[in-house]
């Protein structure tokens, strides 16, 4: 992407030098209104799915087929490890007394999430409708809403 041959100090002008800068700053400039208009339209996606959930809710669904895709709405839950030393050293500990602690250290969000449903599951068959791993905190539900694409 970037050509990283050196460049000779006679080929480089003022007005060379001056147009690169003013370059640089157009498409700065475009890249920030770029984000911008992909802010204001992934809020417009959201918007809309958020009116489709209403309308699913009024009709007393969770997901319709369409001719051009589907729409599901249904609650997520999730949990979250907080990054303070005292909730992460209770984690830890607790992965340690289960033997999982070497080959979950270095997890990502949806790993954690996966593992601690799992937990939580094994705790609710034991009639323990409470559990949640020492250190993890239970995130509020949220409604999560999919849209996907018939295929042709």
């Amino acid at each position: 992407m970037y050509d990283n041959t050196p460049l000779n100090k006679d080929d480089i002008t003022v007005s060379k030098l001056e147009q690169s800068i003013e370059e640089a700053f157009a498409l700065k400039k475009a890249h920030a209104e770029m984000k911008a208009d992909t802010a204001k339209k992934h809020a417009e996606y959201e918007e809309k799915c958020f009116e489709i959930g209403q309308m699913l809710e009024a009709l007393e669904l969770d997901k319709y087929q369409a001719k051009v895709g589907s729409f599901t709405k249904k609650l997520e839950e999730g949990y979250v490890l907080p990054k303070d030393d005292e909730s992460r050293a209770q984690f830890f500990e607790y992965l340690k007394e289960k033997e999982m602690y070497d080959s979950m250290i270095t997890i990502n969000a949806n790993t954690l999430n996966s593992y601690v449903k799992g937990e939580v599951e094994l705790a609710e068959a034991n009639n323990d409708f409470n559990f949640v791993p020492p250190g993890v905190v239970r995130k509020d539900p949220w409604t999560k809403f999919t849209l996907r694409k018939a295929s042709k």
